[in-house]
């Protein structure tokens, strides 16, 4: 039976695509040429122990038949050689010659994304991220990497080739960020497996022994990754540009529809123009006959160039990580830790904040909320461990809720997360006063399997958390659904006063919210209203944005929008603003990139700015409530002035018996 022979590589090595089998090894994808991987062959002839036997004759005939060949093959690549320099010199193309040694990549840690990365040339590779687990529009935009064995002082190209969306602030100025592995330790070690600590992949492991194994030596560090973080990651990159790439996605899934004719997303016919010749199609038609095809709409890539200082690993991301494993180390170090100092002198940490479990999610990560508060002086069925208060006294606290990392990918939110935390557990007045005067529920991360995984977006159902806040699944959207009966009982009791969700975004400068109308119904005539009534009540939701504008120059008052479009329905904000009937529920958006006030990236420590302007315009609000509708009315009246809502004309008009008419929203902000 003829032996099957190995496929030619037409002067280029073959290459694995698969990775190495073991858990700690590292893989590259190269393709190099055959000049850098050639060698002489040794001929090893074994004659006979008779010189003059036929068979000692043989063997040295064959021994000089293969020293004759290897001779005109050496002399062959010689004159290849000179002719390929001989048509370089002339303008010719080329093969590119590989002289540096391949880069090796790495992404199997936590929160790790990258599929595969090609060597195109002997400085430049493509990579390709790995989309979201189960989802079935194939998102990617959040990457998390390593790289190593680099040629120090030399330029690098990096082109990221599979991005969806058409827009990014990479052509505005944003860079990519870059850190030695050394200095993402906690004071400035390294992980046995090369990592960053608390960055190794929690899938080998059950939650119970990841929480074992960092009550252990991690826990005693004093400190996280994520904690060090800001004083080792660094802006880098240069001919930073966004641009369409030649790759293609999958086709989506075809929808079945009743009528032949395409249609389009809102459900109108799509008009064909049928004509002969090089006729003109609609754009569904050529959807159609692309899917028919195999291949989906294009995909949108970056690509920049970087140098690195040395050998060593390297760290390169989107944005700067935050994982699971950091939030679990950062929640049990303050609550085993840290100790306030109040009036009674030293106080333990768990008088003002406890954790409690909301659930566990589909891959058994917990879901934590920290409840925030003055325990000492109440106690309320509505909170953990309520019969360990100290005096016992009901009091009448309303509720704030704050969650955060709905998107895996937008760790910018788990950072003003922090900033927020760090505020009301800490010694300032402000503090204090908002401990006894709120409690605070704060849900840190709300989808840490998507965290885990290096999800952009979505859950291991594939499925967009923040979509499911209207009718969410008990299994399949169990954080939410539990965080929303726990607002839910809550709201019902007539407390709760204010819902935030903190995020982040790819597409627009500065820190901004999303808010809503107020939502009269549709049963209500608009005519019958009270104009000023409804003036004031738009002013009062804008009153904490033009607050949080005070306290933080990156925060861009013209920026909010708090309008309600038909894609935002089941959002975590309007669910809770329109079906549990809470008018203060906001969505804090944080650019990825930076403030358009400051020209530069924003770092951690403004980041967390932004949770700590949000704790300091809370207060304020507050203070100008309880000090009386005077002062009330005069922010009021100053958000008017910032926004144009038409108040003061209202009021000035109120005497004379304004009408409707008199108070259009002709001058509304339109966000």
């Amino acid at each position: 039976r003829p032996r099957s022979r190995p496929p030619p590589t037409f002067g280029r090595r073959a290459v694995n695509s698969q990775p190495p089998s073991g858990p700690s090894s590292s893989y590259s994808l190269s393709r190099s040429s055959s000049s850098s991987a050639r060698s002489s062959p040794i001929i090893s002839v074994t004659t006979a122990n008779h010189l003059n036997s036929p068979m000692a004759q043989a063997a040295a005939a064959t021994a000089a038949a293969l020293e004759a060949k290897v001779i005109r093959k050496s002399a062959r690549e010689v004159s290849a050689g000179e002719g390929q320099r001989q048509d370089k010199e002339n303008g010719a193309s080329t093969l590119p010659t590989m002289t540096t040694q391949p880069l090796v990549f790495e992404s199997r840690f936590e929160s790790g994304n990258l599929r595969r990365a090609i060597r195109v040339y002997d400085r430049e590779y493509d990579l390709q991220l790995a989309p979201d687990l189960n989802d079935t529009e194939a998102r990617c935009q959040w990457f998390f990497f390593s790289v190593a064995n680099a040629v120090p002082g030399i330029p690098y190209k990096f082109n990221i080739v599979n991005f969806g969306k058409k827009e990014s602030l990479y052509n505005s100025g944003m860079r990519p960020i870059l850190c030695l592995a050394e200095a993402c330790g906690v004071e400035g070690g390294e992980s046995s497996e090369g990592q960053p600590l608390s960055r190794q992949s929690s899938q080998e492991q059950s939650p119970q022994e990841r929480d074992a194994d960092r009550s252990g030596s991690n826990g005693q560090a004093g400190g996280s990754a994520s904690q060090s973080v800001r004083h080792s990651w660094v802006r880098t990159g240069e001919d930073v540009c966004y641009f369409p790439t030649p790759y293609r996605s999958l086709p989506a899934p075809v929808r079945c529809t009743t009528s032949k004719t395409p249609t389009t997303r809102k459900g109108r016919r799509a008009s064909v123009k049928e004509s002969s010749g090089k006729g003109a199609k609609s754009k569904a038609s050529k959807d159609d006959e692309e899917a028919s095809k195999g291949c989906g709409h294009g995909l949108y890539g970056v690509t920049f160039t970087t140098h690195f200082e040395s050998s060593s690993v390297y760290y390169m991301a989107m944005c700067y990580p935050y994982t699971y494993s950091d939030l679990q180390l950062y929640i049990r170090t303050m609550l085993h830790t840290r100790v306030m100092m109040g009036p009674r002198g030293r106080r333990d940490m768990r008088e003002i904040c406890r954790r409690s479990l909301v659930c566990k999610s589909l891959k058994g990560n917990r879901v934590d909320c920290l409840t925030i508060t003055d325990f000492g002086t109440m106690a309320d069925p509505l909170l953990p461990d309520c019969s360990t208060a100290g005096a016992g006294v009901m009091l009448d606290r309303p509720y704030v809720v704050v969650t955060a990392r709905v998107h895996p990918g937008e760790t910018n939110a788990s950072w003003m997360m922090k900033g927020v935390l760090d505020f009301l557990l800490g010694f300032s007045p402000l503090a204090i006063r908002l401990r006894r005067t709120y409690v605070f529920k704060c849900v840190p991360m709300l989808n840490p399997d998507g965290v885990v995984n290096g999800n952009y977006r979505c859950s291991l159902a594939g499925c967009d958390l923040n979509r499911q806040w209207g009718n969410p699944s008990r299994k399949r959207h169990s954080p939410i659904y539990f965080v929303k009966r726990m607002i839910d009982r809550i709201a019902r009791s007539g407390r709760l006063v204010l819902f935030c969700d903190l995020h982040g975004h790819s597409r627009k400068e500065d820190v901004f919210v999303y808010g809503c109308e107020p939502f009269r119904g549709r049963d209500i005539d608009r005519d019958q209203l009270d104009p000023r009534d409804e003036a004031e009540a738009r002013a009062r939701i804008r009153l904490l944005p033009f607050l949080i504008a005070k306290h933080n120059p990156a925060f861009v008052m013209r920026k909010c929008s708090f309008k309600v479009s038909k894609a935002k329905m089941g959002t975590g904000r309007v669910v809770v603003c329109r079906e549990l009937g809470v008018p203060n529920s906001y969505t804090i958006e944080a650019s990825f990139a930076g403030a358009s006030c400051t020209g530069r990236h924003m770092t951690t420590r403004e980041f967390e700015g932004v949770g700590h302007s949000f704790c300091r315009a809370l207060a304020e609000a507050t203070d100008a409530i309880e000090v009386g509708v005077d002062t009330e009315m005069e922010l009021l009246n100053q958000v008017d002035e910032a926004c144009g809502l038409g108040l003061a004309a209202l009021n000035m008009r109120s005497g004379e018996n304004a009408t409707g008419e008199n108070g259009s929203d002709s001058d509304a902000d339109s966000g």
